[in-house]
């Protein structure tokens, strides 16, 4: 079996390198603290796994500002994003299958 949780850090750090991006191209970089700040996670729950972002608490306004979510889910890195957990946990449903 594949290492998914390997396979969801990577997911993870693939969305927090898509973010940083989105914001340098916006021109949003002054001191460091937000960009610094930009995480995604990947923790393993009782019914899958979940994806969570943690950033400084101004992030929401600027978000709300400057759309940079909206900016990201529209990049072909997010669409790639998308494709990689769709097929992750098709891995996870075959090898549940194996099981039974």
């Amino acid at each position: 079996m594949a290492n998914i949780q390997g396979e969801f850090n990577s997911i993870a750090n693939e969305l927090t390198r898509l973010f940083k991006d989105e914001i340098k191209k916006l021109g949003l970089v002054d001191t460091g603290k937000l960009i610094n700040s930009i995480e995604f996670t990947a923790t393993k729950t009782t019914s899958g796994y979940k994806l969570s972002m943690s950033a400084e608490d101004y992030f929401q306004y600027l978000d709300k500002k400057y759309n940079i979510s909206q900016s990201v889910y529209r990049t072909a890195g997010y669409k790639n994003v998308q494709t990689r957990i769709a097929q992750v946990y098709n891995l996870i449903i075959l090898e549940e299958l194996k099981r039974n």
